[in-house]
């Protein structure tokens, strides 16, 4: 595939927009910047646009799974900053996000390119945009890299716990998470290898199931489990419990847990060359999936705390994942209980594929501009082997 010369990081003076001799005042700079956008958008990109605005809105509605994938990180939040880290923090970082993703999404609607963010630094920063462009294309790919390793972390760890709850003679094993990791790992890979026409199928099976298993727990929690307090929801500061002993620091660990799957809404952005009319859907897909996934997580974290149920049976949830004991008190059932986390890891499980999807294609964009170490072989197409073959196994090894 060609590179988008004219912006490419290792380009030559004819490009460099932030010269000033070439460009006398910033309206012309601006004429500049949206007529090579105009050609970047019509030129082609990593595959035909195939991907229609339903479509992009359920990859990023999807990828961020966010009250699937708090819920079965709810512990930690509990041990650092309690009630207050959930019901607040999940305020914080759907209201922060929102901004953000807001802020994006324009700059999206002017530019729609893989890189993203990196791009943007290199191609609009008004000093030395060489440098921020690399820096910042270093953050992200690193980043993205590394954190698409939590989902198979909270899909390994739950199964564990479903196993210890069905089976109490079950003993997990570090190597038992590491293996499950690599299983769940399969999958995503092979479909973005060869299998993508799944993924628009995909897209509107998660989007259908996160939105329907979302209302079938909290009227399950409503309906069965017994009512905290409202000194307890909303009263409530832990930071006694893991060692953190500052307020401030213990509820900023627990915040971290809530706002990770919110903040991945610039998943969407790496997208941005498969996308039919990027300009206009891929910001409103950002926008939507973000404001829709921060609703959603605080109103179920905000039922789960008002149905919490007994504290000491959620301390021994096996495995320690804490959603478990919650369900078990609201409906004391293994089978129900075993259904209801069955659906955070079915909906976390599909959010890989788009993860994946995602990660590899920014890691191919930066090779491509040769941002990174060996950027000729990452980039390079081989024979029935997609462009993205070696970036989803640098993503597979960084779990081990």
């Amino acid at each position: 595939m060609a590179v988008d010369k004219d912006i490419e990081m290792t380009v030559t003076e004819g490009s460099d927009l932030s010269t000033d001799s070439k460009l006398p005042n910033t309206e012309q700079k601006d004429e500049v910047i949206l007529h090579q956008t105009e050609s970047h958008s019509s030129a082609g990109g990593l595959i035909e646009g195939y991907i229609h605005l339903l479509a992009i809105v359920n990859f990023g509605f999807t990828l961020q799974a966010a009250w699937e994938a708090s819920g079965l990180a709810i512990q930690f939040s509990l041990l650092n900053g309690g009630p207050a880290s959930l019901v607040y923090g999940s305020l914080l970082a759907g209201v922060g996000s929102c901004f953000i993703a807001l802020s994006l999404a324009e700059m999206a609607s002017i530019d729609p390119v893989v890189g993203a963010q990196y791009r943007w630094s290199a191609q609009f920063a008004p000093l030395w945009p060489r440098f921020w462009g690399l820096f910042q294309g270093w953050m992200t790919v690193f980043a993205w890299t590394t954190s698409a390793t939590a989902s198979n972390a909270y899909l390994a760890t739950g199964a564990q716990a479903l196993i210890a709850l069905n089976n109490p003679n079950y003993a997990p094993q570090p190597w038992h998470t590491t293996l499950l990791m690599c299983a769940f790992t399969i999958p995503p890979v092979a479909a973005n290898l060869w299998f993508k026409k799944i993924l628009n199928g995909m897209e509107t099976a998660g989007a259908i199931g996160h939105g329907a298993f979302w209302v079938a727990t909290m009227i399950t929690l409503g309906v069965a489990g017994s009512r905290s307090s409202n000194k307890f929801v909303w009263g409530t500061l832990t930071h006694d419990v893991s060692g953190w002993t500052q307020p401030g620091v213990a509820f900023g660990i627990g915040l971290l847990p809530i706002a990770f799957p919110i903040t991945s809404f610039d998943g969407v952005l790496h997208m941005s060359k498969e996308v039919k009319k990027p300009k206009v859907n891929v910001p409103r897909a950002m926008i939507f999936s973000t404001i829709l996934n921060s609703v959603m997580q605080f109103i179920w974290l905000l039922v789960v705390l008002y149905h919490f149920g007994d504290p000491e049976v959620v301390a021994k949830s096996p495995g320690g994942v804490a959603i478990i004991g919650v369900y078990m008190n609201a409906t004391n059932s293994k089978a129900v209980t075993t259904l209801f986390v069955i659906f955070h890891l079915v909906i976390l499980f599909i959010s890989l594929f788009n993860i994946y999807a995602s990660v590899a294609r920014l890691a191919w964009a930066f090779s491509q501009n040769n941002g990174l170490p060996f950027s000729r072989f990452f980039s390079y197409v081989r024979g029935p082997f997609s462009k993205w073959m070696m970036n989803c196994v640098v993503t597979y090894f960084d779990e081990k």
